[in-house]
């Protein structure tokens, strides 16, 4: 697959961020997403950084390949708070946003977790059942970061774990 995506980046035009950006991202996405898989960071590297150099395409369209420089943050090198602080900047683009510091954050989430919690038990269950599902795209990118965010926020350690009860909440109010 990454050397299919390589084939595909090398064929494409040297104008190729504004004449072809769409197929640019894929191309460079799957490249990333091949490398870190292969287990070749370097060359993994080198693709995302490409595409998140591009000013011109959205953050939307960059969600692969952060997701790519996240997992290998997380899961290879096991830099789980390092990845929890780029999660967040990347959440904060996509308007979702964070307390800052560990005491206003936990105030919050036990906050949250207190207001769910009601809500979720004073919803009967067939309104439940009959919410719409989730299309927007920003919305989904928001679940898929904030998902990962909930588990490398609990491996980061205490000083992190109210962005778990955050996450949770988040994603409750979300749906």
């Amino acid at each position: 697959c990454s050397y299919y995506a390589s084939k595909g980046i090398s064929m494409l035009p040297s104008d190729k961020w504004d004449s072809h950006p769409e197929m640019a991202v894929k191309l460079y996405s799957l490249a990333a997403e091949a490398e870190r898989f292969l287990g070749r960071h370097n060359q993994m590297e080198m693709y995302c950084s490409e595409v998140l150099a591009q000013k011109s395409i959205s953050i939307l369209q960059k969600k692969e390949v952060y997701l790519a420089r996240l997992d290998r943050m997380a899961n290879a090198e096991l830099r789980h708070e390092d990845a929890v602080r780029l999660c967040l900047s990347i959440l904060k683009e996509l308007k979702c946003r964070f307390p800052r510091g560990r005491v206003k954050g936990l105030v919050k989430a036990l906050v949250l977790v207190h207001r769910t919690v009601k809500m979720v038990k004073q919803t009967p269950t067939e309104v439940l059942d009959s919410l719409p599902v989730v299309t927007d795209p920003s919305k989904l990118a928001q679940v898929e970061f904030l998902n990962r965010l909930a588990v490398w926020s609990y491996l980061a350690g205490e000083k992190f774990l109210y962005l778990l009860l955050l996450t949770t909440t988040k994603v409750v109010h979300m749906t």
